[in-house]
């Protein structure tokens, strides 16, 4: 990330927000997508957040730390959209509408059937985690963020976030070799 696009959003250059925009649109869309499970809810929270880094970019202190707060952004808007408008028991099914097929180079049909198949257990199993272990599991495995930034963004100690990283992988492991699928795929 060039940091200097970000202090120069910071110091009040709008032009900025364009490429800030086009960075993060994204992966600010997959994590909705992965934590509401609901393509349209997904939308709404990226702008929600892109409308929120407009009226606070001026509170961050620290153009290195502007990847955690967006991510915190988005985990929060997830968190009030969902209590506005849905109970947990949507909040914790959001495999139904995700899609993740992974492209496979070797072209051989069977194998790429075998990995989405495998993909879908895989997010069917991270459905199954607790709110408390499934976010650190999105955030760690999908947006390939640190302990450290994990433990900024859900507001506790780099200790929990490690234990609710590793509990959710050691559920994950268990769920898995259950289903005969193997722990590579993780």
């Amino acid at each position: 990330m060039n940091y200097e696009i970000i202090r120069n959003f910071i110091n009040g250059d709008k032009d900025e927000f364009r490429h800030i925009y086009e960075i993060y649109k994204d992966k600010i869309y997959r994590t909705a997508l992965l934590i509401l499970n609901n393509n349209t809810q997904a939308e709404d929270v990226v702008q929600e957040v892109f409308i929120k880094i407009i009226n606070n970019i001026h509170t961050l202190k620290n153009p290195e730390a502007f990847e955690a707060w967006i991510y915190k952004i988005t985990v929060n808007s997830c968190r009030s959209y969902f209590k506005k408008f849905y109970s947990i028991v949507e909040f914790l099914d959001f495999t139904s509408n995700l899609n993740f097929e992974k492209i496979d180079d070797s072209h051989d049909p069977e194998e790429y059937v075998s990995t989405v198949e495998n993909s879908n257990i895989i997010l069917s199993e991270i459905n199954n985690l607790s709110p408390k272990l499934k976010v650190p599991i999105i955030l760690f495995y999908y947006n390939d963020l640190s302990i450290k930034e994990i433990s900024r963004i859900l507001d506790i100690s780099e200790g929990t976030a490690k234990s609710r990283l590793h509990n959710g992988k050691k559920y994950l492991k268990k769920a898995l070799e259950k289903k005969e699928v193997a722990i590579n795929e993780i």
